[in-house]
């Protein structure tokens, strides 16, 4: 059961970067945000850089694909998780064995 867990982990990794990889060109920040940085002046030693145009979508991304993916990758995750947790069991506790009277006195 343990090489079936980490067999199907694998595979759902493997499917989740597999999706991505396939799916690249519809994975892109929307907006079109130009930064535009000056030299330091004279009177200031910083250099300043500001956006061309203002912009609400500079930091929305547009993935559509997301969740497959990280539905993927977490099923391979639980898998592999399932894997490492199959078959440890927990050891008993040994009970020390006191000698018992009887055996001294035979002695």
């Amino acid at each position: 059961m343990k090489i079936f867990f980490l067999v199907m982990g694998f595979v759902f990794l493997g499917a989740s970067f597999a999706w991505t990889m396939g799916t690249e060109d519809e994975l892109r920040v929307a907006g079109s945000v130009t930064w535009v940085c000056e030299p330091p002046t004279a009177a200031d030693q910083n250099t300043e850089c500001y956006t061309r145009q203002p912009s609400d979508t500079f930091m929305r991304l547009d993935i559509g694909e997301l969740p497959i993916t990280v539905c993927l990758g977490l099923t391979g995750i639980g898998f592999m998780t399932a894997a490492a947790a199959v078959g440890n069991r927990a050891p008993r506790p040994v009970q020390q064995q006191h000698p018992s009277p009887m055996q001294y006195q035979q002695r």
